[in-house]
């Protein structure tokens, strides 16, 4: 009698590719617990009053005793002293509605004095935050302005057009 012929046994590799290719067949066969499309967070939602804290009803300055005034400041300020090269302050409004904060007004030195970007910009800035579930973010700012570029951001970032105009 003829024995039948011996199969080498699977190596590990072989082992090893296994779940690999069975990997794809388990997402056919488990339900998916992903729901369709994410629930819009509308203003009778619970999730809603997660974004206005504090709750800027309407467009009103963030006074100079607020810590949200510094730690807004403290987002923007890096970014500037790096062009600066020396410490920088702001003086001006910043203003907040809803969920998002404005300041246009000037950098100025220590000591006061207005700086002027080096790139032959003005002492001019702008900066606009939101706050989100994460807290607050720094969207877009510009040191040395020269341009109303922030006249676009209602369209750009969906910023309530009354708190860049200042109404």
């Amino acid at each position: 009698m003829r024995q039948p012929a011996s199969r080498p046994l699977p190596s590990v590799l072989d082992l090893m590719k296994l779940p690999v290719l069975l990997l794809p067949c388990l997402f056919l066969i488990l339900p998916s617990n992903v729901p369709a499309q994410t629930p819009a967070i509308t203003p009778d939602s619970p999730q809603w009053e997660q974004f206005f804290d504090p709750p800027f009803t309407e467009p009103a300055e963030i006074p100079r005793a607020n810590p949200l005034r510094k730690h807004l400041f403290d987002m923007l300020r890096p970014p500037l002293e790096e062009v600066a090269g020396q410490p920088i302050l702001f003086s001006g409004n910043l203003r907040a509605f809803k969920n998002w904060a404005f300041f246009l007004s000037r950098t100025v030195t220590k000591d006061g004095s207005p700086f002027a970007s080096p790139d032959g910009g003005s002492s001019d800035t702008i900066a606009l935050w939101i706050r989100t579930v994460d807290g607050w973010r720094l969207v877009n700012y510009d040191g040395g302005a020269t341009d109303a570029t922030f006249l676009y951001w209602p369209d750009m970032y969906g910023v309530p057009v009354e708190l860049i105009r200042g109404e």
